[in-house]
């Protein structure tokens, strides 16, 4: 446990009770900024406003004006691939939280402290009340004050503003009082630059590397002999009542049905998973399911990565007498997991993983939670990288959609088993799995080649923020 001595006279000057305030990592922070030779200034005598958005319920339109969240706001990027809008007149009444060119945006709660300056990429929009609009004057520049929030420098700030509740929230306050070194403009504007720069190269680096992952699809579509061309998803159609097995009349859409035609008109013959894999089993039930600080390995569903492995870095742990009891849970190398349950229905069949090189100290003590399907192939038959290659494309995405139940959705293991995919003999099999394999190396490189950029780069700037290393 840390420790630190702070005096009566201190906690009563600060009006502070929390440890992280007293902290060594903090007080060095604060020191650095003091020393780094450039006026420092609070937060509050640099900006013009200070607010976060709209508090409560606001309801969400098909079109309009977008209400950008926490989940949109990435380090000196807001991306709009899954924003939400607002009506108009709702976003008129609202004005206080209105974005305008070069406010900041700086996230409040869950991933607390990053920031993101609106660009001339955004037209109209407004914020929610998880974010705080900060609007700089006239002597700063917004990238490199944003560029300060995103450094170590000012995210140990953030964090410390930060009320230690259950989910801790920002103290608005508090973030007022933040310090922040201000050189002159020209050389915020230079350290702006540079950074700027650097997510330039860092965004192609990282878009190389989706290509290459996204492009796997057409070649298995290729290979496989499949049509990659989806029919049209036609919502309206007639079916006789005696025909349904199911209550989800979605199920029995024509849409599916010429899905799986595409599928069986491939080169080669089809299985279903049940005839080829040695178990497809449901995880842990959560209701069943108790969280320990250390012990056996549980993999949520937060541990599927986009590049369908799993992180290792964020693992939780249940008891012995859990462990157990959760046979069917069990998880090995090798073995793909597939996303079961979701609030929303499109996620099911587009996020999985396959488990590779458990880390020795976990090997023989790994289960899944109940929101993961373990499948876990006959290698006789079907190579276990081939099987998650199927799963990456759109047709049998779609069908695994198609399988889960309920307007919360959820796919049964029993169900998963009758999913067909095409078996080609094993040397193709090496083939696709083989360039599957190429492709993430490749693509591996890229991301480490992205992050090590950004990750040097903000070691140089915080140096040039700090007057350690020259401004060039």
């Amino acid at each position: 446990m840390d420790s630190t001595l702070v005096s009566s006279e201190n906690l009563i000057e600060a009006e502070r009770w929390d440890f992280e305030y007293f902290s060594p990592e903090f007080l060095n922070t604060i020191q650095q900024i003091n020393q780094s030779g450039w006026p420092v200034k609070k937060l509050k005598e640099i900006i013009i406003t200070l607010t976060d958005g709209q508090h409560g319920y606001l309801e969400h339109t098909p079109t309009g004006i977008p209400l950008i969240r926490t989940t949109n706001v990435f380090e000196n990027e807001i991306k709009l691939d899954d924003v939400r809008y607002i009506a108009p007149e709702v976003h008129n009444q609202i004005k206080r939280s209105q974005l305008k060119l070069g406010d900041v945006l700086l996230t409040t709660i869950g991933s607390i402290g990053v920031a993101a300056v609106v660009d001339s990429s955004i037209k109209e929009a407004n914020i929610n009340q998880n974010l705080v609009k900060i609007t700089p004057n006239s002597d700063v520049n917004s990238f490199y004050l944003s560029v300060f929030l995103n450094s170590n420098l000012g995210k140990v700030q953030t964090q410390i503003t930060a009320s230690k509740s259950v989910v801790p929230i920002v103290n608005y306050p508090r973030l007022r009082e933040m310090l922040v070194p201000l050189p002159p403009k020209p050389i915020q504007d230079r350290i702006a630059q540079i950074m700027q720069e650097v997510y330039v190269v860092r965004t192609k680096k990282l878009a190389e590397a989706e290509v290459l992952l996204g492009g796997i699809g057409n070649y298995i579509f290729e290979t496989l002999g499949i049509c990659k061309n989806l029919p049209e998803d036609n919502r309206q159609f007639l079916i006789q009542s005696s025909l349904l097995s199911r209550f989800d009349v979605r199920y029995f859409s024509p849409f599916y049905t010429e899905l799986e035609r595409i599928i069986e008109d491939g080169i080669y013959p089809t299985q279903p998973l049940c005839n080829i894999c040695q178990k497809i089993s449901n995880g842990l039930t959560p209701a069943k399911l108790e969280y320990t600080e250390y012990g056996y390995t549980v993999i949520k569903v937060a541990n599927l990565t986009k590049k369908w492995e799993i992180n290792w870095n964020k693992i939780s742990f249940t008891s012995q007498k859990v462990f157990e009891k959760a046979k069917k849970a069990y998880i090995k190398n090798d073995d793909l997991l597939i996303l079961s349950a979701s609030h929303q229905l499109n996620y099911i069949g587009r996020n999985f993983a396959i488990v590779k090189e458990i880390p020795t100290k976990y090997a023989d003590r790994c289960m899944a939670v109940g929101e993961l399907i373990i499948v876990r192939s006959n290698h006789k038959i079907v190579l276990p990288e081939y099987l998650l290659t199927c799963f990456i494309i759109k047709p049998i995405q779609e069908l695994v959609n198609r399988m889960s139940r309920g307007q919360t959705a959820h796919l049964y293991a029993e169900d998963l088993q009758h999913l067909r995919v095409p078996i080609p003999p094993m040397k193709v099999q090496e083939q696709i799995v083989n360039e599957l394999n190429r492709r993430r190396d490749e693509a591996k490189h890229l991301y480490t080649e992205a992050e090590n950029l950004l990750t040097e780069s903000k070691a140089r700037v915080e140096r040039m923020i700090l007057g350690e290393e020259e401004v060039t």
